[in-house]
């Protein structure tokens, strides 16, 4: 069972990013911007000015911390609350992501590689839902062995991919400035929130383990 002790330890650290995430959100969700924008006309402001008009915009519709840059087909993809919302935290979630799409233009070389990577990772989550459901019934040490080896790797990736997701944050702040969508006594606050919205991808980890679980489920069923 120490396996499943390693496992349980190694979730605490995604879990622990999406509560604090949440109580942030829930805190900086009530807070409205003078400016009155959405979080979809943010990013369109702050794209439109980079000359990126060939960069879309979506509504995701399937809950919250779905929001992501779609590096695979150039569409910045928000969630109902964020591309519809006027608050600090939708205005910092749109900057963010608005931003990773101008890196994703500026350094292709880099963010090639990066896309890569992700992607593998994201299959290692979604094998490791797979591999937890498989596990419950057959009770087999070697997969929740395999899973913990798995999750190691992924989580260590986020890890050391946080200080690129560091600099977006400051990036997405200076824009914010720039195009007047904060304001400079505001500076500090965006700031903190927009690290925390960095910190995202682990979030992301619950996400797409429950997606294997669910993709299992559903190949079960149909069979």
């Amino acid at each position: 069972m120490n396996n499943l002790y390693i496992l349980v330890i190694l979730l605490i650290i995604p879990v622990v990013s999406y509560f604090i995430e949440k109580i942030m959100k829930d805190n900086f969700h009530k807070k409205k911007l003078d400016s009155e924008l959405t979080g979809f006309e943010v990013v369109r402001k702050v794209l439109d000015k980079e000359e990126m008009k060939d960069t879309y915009i979506v509504e995701i519709k399937t809950g919250d911390f779905t929001d992501h840059y779609d590096n695979k087909q150039n569409v910045v993809r928000l969630s109902t609350d964020v591309y519809h919302g006027m608050s600090f935290y939708s205005t910092v979630v749109a900057l963010y992501y608005a931003s990773q799409a101008i890196l994703n233009r500026d350094d292709k070389y880099f963010v090639r590689i990066k896309k890569f990577l992700d992607t593998i990772i994201e299959f290692g989550y979604i094998l490791i839902g797979i591999l937890l459901l498989m596990w419950i019934f057959v009770l087999d040490n070697s997969i929740l062995l395999l899973a913990d080896a798995l999750l190691s790797i992924a989580i260590a990736y986020e890890f050391l991919t946080l200080p690129l997701n560091f600099k977006v944050a400051d990036e997405s702040i200076k824009r914010g400035l720039d195009n007047e969508l904060i304001k400079k006594e505001d500076e500090q606050t965006f700031k903190k929130i927009s690290r925390l919205v960095a910190c995202s991808s682990l979030n992301k980890i619950i996400i797409l383990i429950n997606k294997g679980v669910n993709n299992l489920v559903d190949s079960i069923k149909r069979g």
